[in-house]
Protein backbone atom coordinates (compact mmCIF):
# COMPACT_ATOMS: atom_id res chain seq x y z
CA UNK A 1 0.00 0.00 0.00
CA UNK A 2 1.69 3.57 -1.24
CA UNK A 3 0.48 6.65 -0.91
CA UNK A 4 2.57 10.21 -0.93
CA UNK A 5 4.09 11.72 2.50
CA UNK A 6 6.69 12.35 4.68
CA UNK A 7 7.72 9.23 5.80
CA UNK A 8 10.82 7.56 3.69
CA UNK A 9 9.14 4.13 3.04
CA UNK A 10 5.89 5.53 2.45
CA UNK A 11 3.88 2.66 2.65
CA UNK A 12 0.73 3.37 5.26
CA UNK A 13 2.21 -0.03 7.28
CA UNK A 14 1.56 0.41 10.46
CA UNK A 15 1.36 -3.13 12.14
CA UNK A 16 1.00 -6.60 10.67
CA UNK A 17 0.52 -9.99 11.76
CA UNK A 18 1.06 -13.63 10.34
CA UNK A 19 0.37 -16.91 10.89
CA UNK A 20 2.35 -20.36 9.10
CA UNK A 21 1.01 -24.16 8.48
CA UNK A 22 2.88 -26.84 6.60
CA UNK A 23 0.50 -29.66 4.64
CA UNK A 24 0.51 -32.97 6.31
CA UNK A 25 2.55 -34.41 3.68
CA UNK A 26 5.02 -31.29 3.67
CA UNK A 27 5.03 -30.74 0.16
CA UNK A 28 2.76 -26.97 0.89
CA UNK A 29 3.06 -24.01 2.93
CA UNK A 30 0.41 -21.83 3.65
CA UNK A 31 1.71 -17.80 4.95
CA UNK A 32 -1.09 -16.08 6.19
CA UNK A 33 -0.42 -12.58 6.41
CA UNK A 34 -2.32 -9.63 7.63
CA UNK A 35 -1.36 -5.65 7.12
CA UNK A 36 -2.97 -2.33 8.49
CA UNK A 37 -1.93 1.22 7.93
CA UNK A 38 -2.94 4.56 7.49
CA UNK A 39 -4.58 4.20 4.11
CA UNK A 40 -5.54 0.84 4.28
CA UNK A 41 -5.67 -2.63 5.31
CA UNK A 42 -4.43 -6.06 3.48
CA UNK A 43 -4.38 -9.12 3.33
CA UNK A 44 -1.98 -11.82 1.85
CA UNK A 45 -2.17 -15.92 1.43
CA UNK A 46 0.64 -17.42 0.57
CA UNK A 47 0.59 -21.06 -0.88
CA UNK A 48 4.47 -22.32 -1.72
CA UNK A 49 4.45 -25.76 -3.52
CA UNK A 50 7.36 -28.42 -3.18
CA UNK A 51 7.55 -27.72 -6.92
CA UNK A 52 8.49 -24.39 -6.24
CA UNK A 53 5.45 -22.66 -7.73
CA UNK A 54 3.98 -19.38 -5.12
CA UNK A 55 0.60 -18.84 -5.52
CA UNK A 56 -0.25 -14.86 -3.72
CA UNK A 57 -3.74 -14.28 -2.95
CA UNK A 58 -3.94 -10.42 -2.40
CA UNK A 59 -6.88 -8.58 -1.28
CA UNK A 60 -6.67 -4.64 -0.54
CA UNK A 61 -9.69 -2.14 1.31
CA UNK A 62 -8.75 1.16 0.97
CA UNK A 63 -10.10 3.09 4.92
CA UNK A 64 -8.93 6.57 4.40
CA UNK A 65 -8.40 9.52 1.58
CA UNK A 66 -4.34 9.45 -0.14
CA UNK A 67 -3.65 5.21 -1.30
CA UNK A 68 -2.59 5.92 -4.59
CA UNK A 69 -2.03 2.46 -5.46
CA UNK A 70 -2.69 -0.82 -3.41
CA UNK A 71 -0.61 -3.52 -4.44
CA UNK A 72 2.89 -5.59 -3.56
CA UNK A 73 6.59 -5.13 -4.49
CA UNK A 74 9.26 -7.59 -4.54
CA UNK A 75 12.94 -7.50 -6.08
CA UNK A 76 14.44 -9.98 -8.74
CA UNK A 77 17.93 -10.22 -9.61
CA UNK A 78 19.39 -7.58 -11.70
CA UNK A 79 20.29 -9.43 -14.71
CA UNK A 80 17.02 -10.91 -15.29
CA UNK A 81 16.34 -8.12 -17.60
CA UNK A 82 14.11 -9.73 -20.50
CA UNK A 83 10.04 -8.98 -20.22
CA UNK A 84 8.08 -11.23 -22.55
CA UNK A 85 4.24 -10.27 -21.31
CA UNK A 86 0.32 -10.04 -22.11
CA UNK A 87 -0.90 -7.19 -21.29
CA UNK A 88 -1.96 -3.61 -22.68
CA UNK A 89 0.98 -2.11 -24.58
CA UNK A 90 3.55 -1.68 -25.79
CA UNK A 91 3.18 1.43 -23.95
CA UNK A 92 2.19 2.73 -20.47
CA UNK A 93 -1.30 2.56 -19.52
CA UNK A 94 -3.71 3.40 -17.01
CA UNK A 95 -6.85 2.98 -15.54
CA UNK A 96 -8.05 6.73 -17.21
CA UNK A 97 -5.58 6.06 -20.15
CA UNK A 98 -5.61 2.85 -21.74
CA UNK A 99 -7.73 3.33 -24.85
CA UNK A 100 -4.86 3.24 -26.97
CA UNK A 101 -2.91 0.58 -25.81
CA UNK A 102 -4.05 -2.97 -27.36
CA UNK A 103 -3.83 -6.39 -25.73
CA UNK A 104 -1.59 -8.48 -27.31
CA UNK A 105 1.95 -9.99 -27.01
CA UNK A 106 5.02 -7.68 -26.34
CA UNK A 107 8.88 -8.58 -25.59
CA UNK A 108 10.93 -6.06 -24.05
CA UNK A 109 13.93 -5.17 -21.88
CA UNK A 110 13.40 -3.56 -17.97
CA UNK A 111 15.80 -0.68 -19.25
CA UNK A 112 13.58 -0.18 -22.37
CA UNK A 113 10.29 -0.05 -20.01
CA UNK A 114 11.49 2.93 -17.90
CA UNK A 115 10.05 6.45 -19.25
CA UNK A 116 12.68 9.30 -18.12
CA UNK A 117 10.88 12.48 -16.87
CA UNK A 118 12.50 16.05 -15.61
CA UNK A 119 11.77 15.12 -12.27
CA UNK A 120 11.85 11.31 -11.13
CA UNK A 121 8.58 9.88 -10.61
CA UNK A 122 6.31 6.40 -11.14
CA UNK A 123 6.56 5.02 -14.63
CA UNK A 124 5.96 2.42 -17.32
CA UNK A 125 2.73 0.98 -15.72
CA UNK A 126 0.91 -1.76 -17.95
CA UNK A 127 -2.65 -2.61 -17.39
CA UNK A 128 -4.36 -6.50 -17.50
CA UNK A 129 -1.88 -8.47 -17.03
CA UNK A 130 -2.54 -12.04 -18.20
CA UNK A 131 1.10 -13.60 -17.86
CA UNK A 132 4.87 -12.25 -18.16
CA UNK A 133 8.62 -14.45 -17.96
CA UNK A 134 11.20 -12.16 -16.61
CA UNK A 135 14.67 -13.92 -17.38
CA UNK A 136 18.26 -13.71 -17.84
CA UNK A 137 20.34 -13.89 -20.75
CA UNK A 138 20.37 -17.42 -20.30
CA UNK A 139 16.51 -17.66 -20.57
CA UNK A 140 15.79 -18.49 -17.03
CA UNK A 141 13.87 -16.66 -14.43
CA UNK A 142 10.40 -16.47 -13.54
CA UNK A 143 6.63 -16.67 -14.97
CA UNK A 144 4.11 -14.76 -13.49
CA UNK A 145 0.80 -15.82 -14.45
CA UNK A 146 -2.73 -13.78 -12.92
CA UNK A 147 -6.24 -13.57 -12.23
CA UNK A 148 -8.12 -10.73 -11.32
CA UNK A 149 -7.08 -7.27 -12.39
CA UNK A 150 -3.31 -6.96 -12.06
CA UNK A 151 -1.52 -4.32 -13.29
CA UNK A 152 2.37 -4.00 -13.29
CA UNK A 153 5.64 -2.49 -13.86
CA UNK A 154 9.54 -3.23 -14.05
CA UNK A 155 12.12 -0.49 -12.66
CA UNK A 156 15.65 -0.47 -11.70
CA UNK A 157 14.46 1.94 -8.59
CA UNK A 158 11.66 1.76 -5.89
CA UNK A 159 9.04 4.29 -5.88
CA UNK A 160 10.96 5.84 -2.79
CA UNK A 161 14.16 6.24 -4.59
CA UNK A 162 12.27 8.16 -7.83
CA UNK A 163 10.59 10.65 -5.70
CA UNK A 164 13.43 11.63 -3.59
CA UNK A 165 15.59 12.33 -6.44
CA UNK A 166 14.88 15.54 -8.19
CA UNK A 167 17.01 15.30 -11.43
CA UNK A 168 17.47 11.41 -12.94
CA UNK A 169 21.01 11.69 -12.56
CA UNK A 170 20.61 11.70 -8.55
CA UNK A 171 18.89 8.15 -9.23
CA UNK A 172 21.56 5.70 -7.19
CA UNK A 173 22.98 2.71 -8.68
CA UNK A 174 20.89 -0.11 -8.79
CA UNK A 175 21.80 -4.15 -8.54
CA UNK A 176 18.29 -5.24 -8.77
CA UNK A 177 14.51 -5.38 -10.55
CA UNK A 178 11.98 -3.86 -8.61
CA UNK A 179 8.80 -5.06 -9.80
CA UNK A 180 4.85 -3.68 -8.64
CA UNK A 181 1.63 -5.78 -9.15
CA UNK A 182 -1.31 -3.83 -8.08
CA UNK A 183 -5.02 -4.62 -7.65
CA UNK A 184 -5.63 -0.85 -7.92
CA UNK A 185 -3.68 2.21 -9.56
CA UNK A 186 -5.37 5.61 -9.13
CA UNK A 187 -5.51 7.44 -12.42
CA UNK A 188 -2.77 10.00 -13.86
CA UNK A 189 -5.27 12.76 -14.16
CA UNK A 190 -3.59 15.70 -15.84
CA UNK A 191 -2.43 17.09 -12.51
CA UNK A 192 1.16 18.81 -14.06
CA UNK A 193 -1.05 21.37 -15.73
CA UNK A 194 -4.85 20.96 -14.84
CA UNK A 195 -7.13 18.95 -12.58
CA UNK A 196 -6.58 15.69 -10.99
CA UNK A 197 -8.17 12.14 -12.05
CA UNK A 198 -11.87 11.80 -11.84
CA UNK A 199 -13.59 10.26 -9.65
CA UNK A 200 -14.23 7.19 -10.90
CA UNK A 201 -10.41 6.92 -11.70
CA UNK A 202 -9.99 7.40 -7.72
CA UNK A 203 -9.28 4.15 -5.17
CA UNK A 204 -12.93 4.16 -3.50
CA UNK A 205 -12.38 4.21 0.33
CA UNK A 206 -14.46 0.74 1.39
CA UNK A 207 -14.03 -1.06 -1.74
CA UNK A 208 -12.24 -4.57 -1.44
CA UNK A 209 -10.00 -4.92 -4.63
CA UNK A 210 -8.52 -9.06 -4.61
CA UNK A 211 -6.40 -10.93 -7.21
CA UNK A 212 -4.45 -13.86 -7.00
CA UNK A 213 -0.74 -13.71 -8.79
CA UNK A 214 1.37 -17.21 -9.37
CA UNK A 215 5.03 -16.84 -9.32
CA UNK A 216 6.29 -19.93 -11.03
CA UNK A 217 10.34 -21.54 -11.89
CA UNK A 218 10.73 -20.84 -15.77
CA UNK A 219 13.32 -21.56 -18.39
CA UNK A 220 12.79 -20.85 -22.22
CA UNK A 221 14.43 -23.94 -22.76
CA UNK A 222 11.53 -25.80 -21.24
CA UNK A 223 8.68 -23.58 -22.42
CA UNK A 224 6.24 -24.21 -25.34
CA UNK A 225 4.67 -21.02 -26.49
CA UNK A 226 2.07 -22.19 -28.78
CA UNK A 227 -0.16 -19.70 -31.31
CA UNK A 228 1.58 -17.08 -28.62
CA UNK A 229 -0.08 -18.60 -25.66
CA UNK A 230 2.79 -20.04 -23.07
CA UNK A 231 0.97 -23.44 -22.11
CA UNK A 232 3.95 -24.42 -18.97
CA UNK A 233 2.48 -27.57 -17.22
CA UNK A 234 2.61 -27.44 -13.98
CA UNK A 235 4.20 -30.72 -11.98
CA UNK A 236 1.81 -29.86 -9.35
CA UNK A 237 -1.32 -29.93 -11.65
CA UNK A 238 -2.26 -32.75 -13.95
CA UNK A 239 -3.10 -31.19 -16.64
CA UNK A 240 -1.29 -27.84 -18.67
CA UNK A 241 -3.02 -23.89 -17.66
CA UNK A 242 -6.00 -22.89 -19.46
CA UNK A 243 -6.56 -20.08 -20.66
CA UNK A 244 -9.59 -17.95 -22.13
CA UNK A 245 -9.34 -16.67 -25.86
CA UNK A 246 -7.98 -12.85 -24.29
CA UNK A 247 -5.41 -14.76 -22.67
CA UNK A 248 -7.06 -14.90 -18.80
CA UNK A 249 -5.87 -17.66 -16.68
CA UNK A 250 -9.23 -20.01 -15.92
CA UNK A 251 -8.95 -22.63 -13.44
CA UNK A 252 -10.49 -25.24 -15.43
CA UNK A 253 -12.27 -25.83 -18.82
CA UNK A 254 -15.64 -23.97 -19.47
CA UNK A 255 -18.97 -25.93 -19.26
CA UNK A 256 -19.46 -24.15 -22.46
CA UNK A 257 -17.31 -22.16 -25.16
CA UNK A 258 -13.89 -22.08 -26.42
CA UNK A 259 -10.59 -22.13 -24.48
CA UNK A 260 -6.89 -22.33 -24.97
CA UNK A 261 -4.29 -25.48 -23.55
CA UNK A 262 -1.30 -26.96 -24.39
CA UNK A 263 -1.33 -24.13 -27.30
CA UNK A 264 -4.67 -25.56 -28.99
CA UNK A 265 -8.14 -23.90 -29.14
CA UNK A 266 -10.67 -26.44 -27.61
CA UNK A 267 -14.40 -26.16 -27.37
CA UNK A 268 -17.36 -27.41 -25.29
Amino acid sequence: MEAYGNDPTDNGVKSQTATFQLSDDGKTATVNVTQNGNYGKATYKYTVNANGTIDLASSFEAQGNGARRLGFSLNFPSDMSKVRYYARGPRASYIDRLDGEDFGLYETTVKDMYEPFAHPQSNGNRIGLRWLTLTNNEGNGVKVETSGDVAFSLTPWTDAELRTARHEWELPTSNRVVAHFDAIQQGVGNGSCGPGPLSKYEIQKGKTYSNIVRFIPFSEAADDPSDGISAVVNSATTMAQVYDLSGRRLPEPPAKGFYIQGGKVHAN
